[in-house]
Protein backbone atom coordinates (compact mmCIF):
# COMPACT_ATOMS: atom_id res chain seq x y z
CA UNK A 1 0.00 0.00 0.00
CA UNK A 2 1.05 3.60 -0.38
CA UNK A 3 2.09 5.19 2.91
CA UNK A 4 1.83 8.92 2.24
CA UNK A 5 -1.43 10.31 3.58
CA UNK A 6 -2.35 7.15 5.49
CA UNK A 7 -1.90 6.45 9.16
CA UNK A 8 1.65 5.53 10.16
CA UNK A 9 2.54 1.90 9.62
CA UNK A 10 1.47 -0.17 12.59
CA UNK A 11 -1.63 1.89 13.37
CA UNK A 12 -4.85 0.36 12.19
CA UNK A 13 -7.28 2.97 13.37
CA UNK A 14 -9.76 1.96 16.06
CA UNK A 15 -9.20 -1.22 18.03
CA UNK A 16 -11.29 -4.28 17.34
CA UNK A 17 -13.48 -3.53 20.34
CA UNK A 18 -13.97 0.07 19.30
CA UNK A 19 -14.74 -0.82 15.71
CA UNK A 20 -17.41 -3.26 16.83
CA UNK A 21 -19.10 -0.51 18.77
CA UNK A 22 -18.90 1.89 15.85
CA UNK A 23 -19.81 -0.53 13.10
CA UNK A 24 -20.24 1.01 9.68
CA UNK A 25 -23.82 1.89 8.78
CA UNK A 26 -25.76 -0.05 6.20
CA UNK A 27 -25.07 0.49 2.53
CA UNK A 28 -28.24 2.59 2.31
CA UNK A 29 -26.88 5.22 4.67
CA UNK A 30 -25.50 8.45 3.29
CA UNK A 31 -23.75 9.42 6.54
CA UNK A 32 -20.19 10.57 6.07
CA UNK A 33 -17.31 9.12 8.02
CA UNK A 34 -14.09 11.11 8.42
CA UNK A 35 -10.98 9.37 7.15
CA UNK A 36 -7.39 10.32 6.65
CA UNK A 37 -6.41 11.96 3.40
CA UNK A 38 -5.89 8.92 1.23
CA UNK A 39 -3.27 10.48 -0.99
CA UNK A 40 -1.86 13.76 0.28
CA UNK A 41 0.80 14.12 -2.38
CA UNK A 42 -0.04 16.04 -5.51
CA UNK A 43 2.88 14.60 -7.47
CA UNK A 44 2.85 15.39 -11.16
CA UNK A 45 3.89 12.01 -12.51
CA UNK A 46 4.26 13.19 -16.08
CA UNK A 47 6.16 10.03 -16.97
CA UNK A 48 3.26 7.84 -15.87
CA UNK A 49 0.72 6.80 -18.48
CA UNK A 50 -2.75 8.34 -18.23
CA UNK A 51 -4.66 5.78 -20.26
CA UNK A 52 -7.67 4.00 -18.79
CA UNK A 53 -6.99 0.32 -18.03
CA UNK A 54 -8.32 -2.06 -20.61
CA UNK A 55 -8.84 -5.79 -20.37
CA UNK A 56 -7.62 -7.88 -23.25
CA UNK A 57 -10.08 -10.47 -24.43
CA UNK A 58 -9.29 -14.08 -23.74
CA UNK A 59 -7.72 -16.01 -26.56
CA UNK A 60 -9.44 -19.03 -28.04
CA UNK A 61 -9.13 -22.07 -25.83
CA UNK A 62 -8.21 -25.47 -27.13
CA UNK A 63 -11.01 -27.90 -27.88
CA UNK A 64 -9.15 -30.29 -25.57
CA UNK A 65 -9.49 -28.04 -22.53
CA UNK A 66 -10.50 -29.68 -19.25
CA UNK A 67 -13.20 -28.32 -16.98
CA UNK A 68 -11.88 -28.62 -13.42
CA UNK A 69 -15.46 -28.78 -12.14
CA UNK A 70 -15.93 -32.11 -13.93
CA UNK A 71 -13.36 -33.53 -11.52
CA UNK A 72 -14.32 -31.47 -8.49
CA UNK A 73 -13.86 -32.80 -4.99
CA UNK A 74 -16.68 -32.86 -2.46
CA UNK A 75 -16.22 -29.98 0.01
CA UNK A 76 -16.54 -30.81 3.72
CA UNK A 77 -18.35 -28.73 6.29
CA UNK A 78 -16.82 -25.28 6.73
CA UNK A 79 -15.36 -23.78 9.90
CA UNK A 80 -13.37 -20.68 10.74
CA UNK A 81 -10.11 -20.86 12.68
CA UNK A 82 -7.80 -18.07 13.77
CA UNK A 83 -4.58 -20.06 13.42
CA UNK A 84 -2.33 -20.49 10.41
CA UNK A 85 -3.99 -23.80 9.59
CA UNK A 86 -6.55 -23.91 6.83
CA UNK A 87 -10.16 -23.47 7.84
CA UNK A 88 -11.17 -26.65 6.02
CA UNK A 89 -9.69 -29.37 3.83
CA UNK A 90 -10.88 -31.25 0.76
CA UNK A 91 -11.54 -34.91 0.11
CA UNK A 92 -9.47 -36.42 -2.66
CA UNK A 93 -11.20 -37.45 -5.86
CA UNK A 94 -10.87 -41.17 -6.67
CA UNK A 95 -7.82 -41.94 -8.79
CA UNK A 96 -9.98 -43.60 -11.44
CA UNK A 97 -11.70 -40.29 -12.19
CA UNK A 98 -8.42 -38.39 -12.39
CA UNK A 99 -6.73 -40.94 -14.62
CA UNK A 100 -9.33 -40.36 -17.33
CA UNK A 101 -7.90 -36.93 -18.13
CA UNK A 102 -6.08 -36.61 -21.43
CA UNK A 103 -2.48 -35.65 -20.52
CA UNK A 104 -2.38 -33.27 -23.49
CA UNK A 105 -5.45 -31.37 -22.29
CA UNK A 106 -5.37 -27.87 -20.85
CA UNK A 107 -6.98 -26.96 -17.54
CA UNK A 108 -8.08 -23.35 -17.13
CA UNK A 109 -8.43 -21.50 -13.83
CA UNK A 110 -8.12 -18.02 -12.34
CA UNK A 111 -5.94 -16.36 -9.69
CA UNK A 112 -6.54 -13.02 -7.93
CA UNK A 113 -4.43 -10.79 -5.69
CA UNK A 114 -6.22 -8.12 -3.61
CA UNK A 115 -4.96 -5.63 -1.01
CA UNK A 116 -7.94 -5.12 1.35
CA UNK A 117 -6.81 -1.75 2.88
CA UNK A 118 -6.56 -2.00 6.64
CA UNK A 119 -8.49 1.19 7.43
CA UNK A 120 -11.71 0.80 9.44
CA UNK A 121 -13.86 2.73 6.97
CA UNK A 122 -17.15 0.89 6.32
CA UNK A 123 -15.42 -2.48 6.87
CA UNK A 124 -18.58 -4.57 6.58
CA UNK A 125 -19.78 -2.98 3.36
CA UNK A 126 -16.35 -3.06 1.74
CA UNK A 127 -15.69 -6.72 2.56
CA UNK A 128 -19.15 -7.78 1.40
CA UNK A 129 -18.49 -5.95 -1.86
CA UNK A 130 -15.16 -7.74 -2.35
CA UNK A 131 -16.79 -11.11 -1.63
CA UNK A 132 -19.40 -10.30 -4.28
CA UNK A 133 -16.73 -9.22 -6.78
CA UNK A 134 -14.89 -12.51 -6.29
CA UNK A 135 -18.07 -14.57 -6.64
CA UNK A 136 -18.70 -12.93 -10.00
CA UNK A 137 -15.19 -13.86 -11.17
CA UNK A 138 -15.78 -17.57 -10.70
CA UNK A 139 -16.68 -19.36 -13.96
CA UNK A 140 -17.86 -22.90 -14.60
CA UNK A 141 -15.16 -23.49 -17.21
CA UNK A 142 -12.49 -21.49 -15.35
CA UNK A 143 -12.96 -21.52 -11.55
CA UNK A 144 -11.32 -18.97 -9.28
CA UNK A 145 -8.90 -21.33 -7.51
CA UNK A 146 -6.76 -18.98 -5.40
CA UNK A 147 -7.03 -15.45 -3.99
CA UNK A 148 -4.13 -13.78 -2.18
CA UNK A 149 -5.02 -11.03 0.31
CA UNK A 150 -2.86 -8.38 1.95
CA UNK A 151 -3.53 -5.92 4.81
CA UNK A 152 -5.79 -8.41 6.57
CA UNK A 153 -6.92 -7.37 10.06
CA UNK A 154 -9.39 -9.29 12.28
CA UNK A 155 -12.43 -7.01 11.72
CA UNK A 156 -12.08 -7.38 7.94
CA UNK A 157 -11.43 -11.12 8.17
CA UNK A 158 -14.51 -11.63 10.36
CA UNK A 159 -16.72 -10.41 7.50
CA UNK A 160 -14.87 -11.55 4.39
CA UNK A 161 -13.71 -15.05 5.31
CA UNK A 162 -17.09 -16.51 6.38
CA UNK A 163 -18.57 -15.16 3.14
CA UNK A 164 -15.83 -16.86 1.12
CA UNK A 165 -16.22 -20.11 3.07
CA UNK A 166 -19.89 -20.13 2.07
CA UNK A 167 -18.70 -19.86 -1.53
CA UNK A 168 -16.55 -22.97 -1.05
CA UNK A 169 -13.12 -21.62 -0.11
CA UNK A 170 -10.67 -22.74 2.57
CA UNK A 171 -8.73 -19.95 4.29
CA UNK A 172 -4.99 -20.01 5.00
CA UNK A 173 -3.80 -17.07 7.05
CA UNK A 174 -0.72 -15.52 8.58
CA UNK A 175 -0.62 -15.11 12.38
CA UNK A 176 -0.93 -11.37 12.98
CA UNK A 177 -0.61 -11.13 16.75
CA UNK A 178 2.71 -9.26 16.51
CA UNK A 179 2.08 -7.24 13.33
CA UNK A 180 -0.54 -4.59 12.48
CA UNK A 181 -1.86 -6.62 9.55
CA UNK A 182 -1.01 -9.73 7.59
CA UNK A 183 -1.70 -11.87 4.52
CA UNK A 184 -4.19 -14.63 3.80
CA UNK A 185 -5.18 -16.96 0.97
CA UNK A 186 -8.52 -18.39 -0.11
CA UNK A 187 -8.29 -21.78 -1.88
CA UNK A 188 -11.32 -23.19 -3.72
CA UNK A 189 -11.79 -26.52 -1.92
CA UNK A 190 -13.98 -28.35 -4.46
CA UNK A 191 -11.30 -28.21 -7.16
CA UNK A 192 -8.14 -28.07 -5.04
CA UNK A 193 -6.66 -29.99 -2.10
CA UNK A 194 -4.26 -28.18 0.23
CA UNK A 195 -1.31 -30.51 0.82
CA UNK A 196 0.76 -28.17 2.97
CA UNK A 197 0.74 -24.52 4.07
CA UNK A 198 2.66 -22.15 6.30
CA UNK A 199 4.28 -18.76 6.83
CA UNK A 200 7.98 -17.89 6.63
CA UNK A 201 9.24 -14.46 7.82
CA UNK A 202 11.68 -12.67 5.54
CA UNK A 203 15.28 -12.55 6.71
CA UNK A 204 15.48 -8.83 5.97
CA UNK A 205 12.39 -6.86 7.00
CA UNK A 206 11.84 -4.15 9.59
CA UNK A 207 8.07 -4.63 9.15
CA UNK A 208 7.89 -8.36 9.92
CA UNK A 209 6.83 -9.19 6.36
CA UNK A 210 7.10 -12.72 4.96
CA UNK A 211 5.87 -15.49 2.64
CA UNK A 212 2.47 -17.14 3.07
CA UNK A 213 2.34 -20.32 1.01
CA UNK A 214 0.15 -23.31 0.17
CA UNK A 215 1.13 -26.40 -1.79
CA UNK A 216 -1.99 -27.44 -3.67
CA UNK A 217 -3.16 -30.29 -5.91
CA UNK A 218 -5.90 -29.43 -8.38
CA UNK A 219 -8.66 -31.88 -9.18
CA UNK A 220 -6.94 -32.41 -12.54
CA UNK A 221 -3.86 -33.63 -10.61
CA UNK A 222 -1.50 -30.72 -11.33
CA UNK A 223 0.33 -29.53 -8.24
CA UNK A 224 1.20 -25.89 -7.58
CA UNK A 225 2.84 -23.82 -4.90
CA UNK A 226 0.80 -20.66 -4.39
CA UNK A 227 2.30 -17.77 -2.42
CA UNK A 228 1.19 -14.31 -1.41
CA UNK A 229 3.13 -11.52 0.26
CA UNK A 230 3.29 -7.83 1.08
CA UNK A 231 6.81 -6.63 0.33
CA UNK A 232 8.40 -3.81 2.32
CA UNK A 233 6.47 -0.55 2.16
CA UNK A 234 8.11 2.82 1.47
CA UNK A 235 8.24 5.15 4.47
CA UNK A 236 9.17 8.44 2.85
CA UNK A 237 12.27 9.51 0.94
CA UNK A 238 14.65 8.48 3.72
CA UNK A 239 13.32 4.89 3.86
CA UNK A 240 12.08 3.88 0.41
CA UNK A 241 12.29 0.15 1.25
CA UNK A 242 13.79 -0.73 -2.14
CA UNK A 243 16.78 -2.62 -0.70
CA UNK A 244 14.48 -4.78 1.41
CA UNK A 245 12.07 -5.42 -1.48
CA UNK A 246 14.88 -6.55 -3.78
CA UNK A 247 16.12 -8.99 -1.14
CA UNK A 248 12.61 -10.22 -0.32
CA UNK A 249 11.56 -11.02 -3.90
CA UNK A 250 14.77 -13.03 -4.39
CA UNK A 251 14.05 -14.85 -1.14
CA UNK A 252 10.61 -15.72 -2.52
CA UNK A 253 12.27 -17.03 -5.67
CA UNK A 254 14.63 -19.19 -3.60
CA UNK A 255 11.69 -20.57 -1.61
CA UNK A 256 9.74 -21.43 -4.77
CA UNK A 257 12.70 -23.09 -6.48
CA UNK A 258 13.53 -25.08 -3.34
CA UNK A 259 9.90 -26.25 -3.12
CA UNK A 260 9.87 -27.30 -6.78
CA UNK A 261 13.10 -29.21 -6.23
CA UNK A 262 11.70 -30.97 -3.16
CA UNK A 263 8.37 -31.83 -4.80
CA UNK A 264 8.96 -32.82 -8.47
CA UNK A 265 5.22 -33.13 -9.15
CA UNK A 266 4.74 -29.37 -8.82
CA UNK A 267 4.13 -27.89 -12.25
CA UNK A 268 4.21 -24.19 -11.45
CA UNK A 269 5.06 -21.69 -8.71
CA UNK A 270 2.92 -18.56 -8.33
CA UNK A 271 3.85 -15.34 -6.51
CA UNK A 272 0.99 -12.94 -5.81
CA UNK A 273 0.74 -9.85 -3.67
CA UNK A 274 1.28 -6.18 -3.08
CA UNK A 275 4.92 -6.06 -4.14
CA UNK A 276 5.15 -2.27 -3.73
CA UNK A 277 7.30 -2.45 -6.87
CA UNK A 278 7.97 0.80 -8.72
CA UNK A 279 9.87 0.11 -11.96
CA UNK A 280 7.94 1.78 -14.78
CA UNK A 281 9.09 5.41 -14.55
CA UNK A 282 12.28 7.31 -15.30
CA UNK A 283 12.53 8.03 -11.54
CA UNK A 284 11.57 4.54 -10.38
CA UNK A 285 12.67 3.41 -6.93
CA UNK A 286 13.13 -0.24 -7.93
CA UNK A 287 14.97 -2.02 -10.76
CA UNK A 288 12.95 -3.42 -13.65
CA UNK A 289 11.38 -6.61 -12.29
CA UNK A 290 12.19 -8.68 -15.40
CA UNK A 291 15.89 -7.86 -14.96
CA UNK A 292 15.87 -8.53 -11.21
CA UNK A 293 13.70 -11.66 -11.25
CA UNK A 294 14.79 -13.14 -14.57
CA UNK A 295 13.31 -15.73 -16.92
CA UNK A 296 11.80 -18.27 -16.75
CA UNK A 297 9.68 -16.10 -14.41
CA UNK A 298 6.97 -14.07 -16.10
CA UNK A 299 4.69 -11.25 -14.99
CA UNK A 300 1.15 -12.28 -16.01
CA UNK A 301 -0.05 -8.79 -16.91
CA UNK A 302 3.16 -7.76 -18.67
CA UNK A 303 3.40 -11.06 -20.55
CA UNK A 304 -0.11 -10.62 -21.96
CA UNK A 305 -0.06 -6.90 -22.74
CA UNK A 306 3.62 -6.27 -23.47
CA UNK A 307 4.23 -2.81 -24.94
CA UNK A 308 0.55 -2.04 -25.53
CA UNK A 309 0.42 1.57 -24.34
CA UNK A 310 -3.38 1.53 -24.08
CA UNK A 311 -3.43 -1.41 -21.67
CA UNK A 312 -2.67 0.07 -18.26
CA UNK A 313 -2.47 -2.26 -15.29
CA UNK A 314 -2.30 0.19 -12.40
CA UNK A 315 -3.63 -1.50 -9.27
CA UNK A 316 -3.06 1.63 -7.20
CA UNK A 317 -4.62 4.28 -9.40
CA UNK A 318 -5.40 7.55 -7.64
CA UNK A 319 -6.89 9.01 -10.83
CA UNK A 320 -9.40 6.21 -11.42
CA UNK A 321 -10.15 5.23 -7.82
CA UNK A 322 -13.14 7.45 -6.91
CA UNK A 323 -12.09 7.46 -3.25
CA UNK A 324 -8.62 8.95 -3.80
CA UNK A 325 -8.57 11.44 -6.70
CA UNK A 326 -4.90 12.25 -7.11
CA UNK A 327 -1.99 11.56 -9.46
CA UNK A 328 -0.19 8.57 -7.95
CA UNK A 329 -0.47 5.57 -10.31
CA UNK A 330 1.56 2.38 -9.98
CA UNK A 331 1.35 -1.32 -10.86
CA UNK A 332 2.06 -2.31 -7.25
CA UNK A 333 0.15 -5.61 -7.20
CA UNK A 334 1.36 -8.43 -9.45
CA UNK A 335 0.99 -12.11 -10.32
CA UNK A 336 4.26 -13.84 -11.24
CA UNK A 337 4.49 -17.36 -12.71
CA UNK A 338 7.34 -19.91 -12.86
CA UNK A 339 8.42 -21.44 -15.13
CA UNK A 340 7.30 -19.51 -18.18
CA UNK A 341 6.67 -22.68 -20.21
CA UNK A 342 4.33 -24.30 -17.66
CA UNK A 343 1.40 -21.92 -18.12
CA UNK A 344 -0.32 -19.68 -20.63
CA UNK A 345 -1.91 -16.38 -19.60
CA UNK A 346 -5.33 -16.10 -21.25
CA UNK A 347 -6.49 -12.77 -19.88
CA UNK A 348 -6.12 -10.28 -17.04
CA UNK A 349 -8.67 -8.01 -15.40
CA UNK A 350 -8.63 -5.11 -12.94
CA UNK A 351 -11.25 -5.57 -10.18
CA UNK A 352 -13.11 -3.26 -7.82
CA UNK A 353 -13.04 0.00 -9.77
CA UNK A 354 -16.61 1.05 -8.98
CA UNK A 355 -17.70 3.06 -5.92
CA UNK A 356 -20.08 1.48 -3.42
CA UNK A 357 -23.62 2.86 -3.83
CA UNK A 358 -24.82 5.26 -1.14
CA UNK A 359 -21.54 5.51 0.80
CA UNK A 360 -19.26 8.53 1.13
CA UNK A 361 -16.48 9.82 3.35
CA UNK A 362 -14.78 13.14 4.00
CA UNK A 363 -11.34 13.71 2.52
CA UNK A 364 -9.03 16.49 3.68
CA UNK A 365 -6.32 17.38 1.20
CA UNK A 366 -3.13 18.29 3.03
CA UNK A 367 -1.56 20.61 0.47
CA UNK A 368 -4.45 23.11 0.57
CA UNK A 369 -6.53 21.83 3.54
CA UNK A 370 -9.62 21.59 1.37
CA UNK A 371 -12.37 19.29 2.62
CA UNK A 372 -14.77 17.48 0.33
CA UNK A 373 -16.91 14.37 0.15
CA UNK A 374 -15.77 11.40 -1.92
CA UNK A 375 -17.38 8.02 -2.68
CA UNK A 376 -16.16 4.87 -0.92
CA UNK A 377 -14.49 2.15 -3.00
CA UNK A 378 -13.95 -1.49 -1.92
CA UNK A 379 -10.26 -0.69 -1.26
CA UNK A 380 -7.59 1.88 -2.00
CA UNK A 381 -6.08 -0.80 -4.30
CA UNK A 382 -7.77 -2.52 -7.20
CA UNK A 383 -7.67 -6.30 -7.40
CA UNK A 384 -5.78 -8.06 -10.20
CA UNK A 385 -7.08 -11.24 -11.85
CA UNK A 386 -5.20 -13.56 -14.20
CA UNK A 387 -6.75 -16.49 -16.06
CA UNK A 388 -4.19 -19.15 -16.94
CA UNK A 389 -4.13 -22.59 -18.51
CA UNK A 390 -1.79 -25.46 -17.71
CA UNK A 391 -1.38 -28.87 -19.28
CA UNK A 392 -2.84 -31.81 -17.43
CA UNK A 393 0.07 -34.04 -16.41
CA UNK A 394 -1.56 -37.45 -15.94
CA UNK A 395 -0.63 -40.45 -18.02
Amino acid sequence: MRQRGLEALGQVGPSTETSAATAAPSSRSTARHPTNDLCESNDDDDDVKDDIPETQAASNKSDDSVNLMDYATVPPAQSTQSSLKTSSSSRKRPAAALSSIDPASLASFQIVTYNLWFQMLYPTERMKAIAQILSQCDKVDSPLVMVGFQEVIPPLASVLFPALELQGYSIVRQPIQLVPYGCAMAIRNDVATILDSGFRPFRHSIMNRGILYARVRLSTAQEFVFTTTHLESPLGKDRPGSTERQSQILEMEDFCLQTLSEYPNIRCAVITGDLNWDDERARSADPVMSKHLKKPWKDAWEHLHGDNKKAVGYTYDAKLNPMIRDNFRRRLDRILLYPDSASQVQRTEILGKEALPGLSCVKTTSYNSSVHSVPVAPSDHFGLLAQITVEANLK
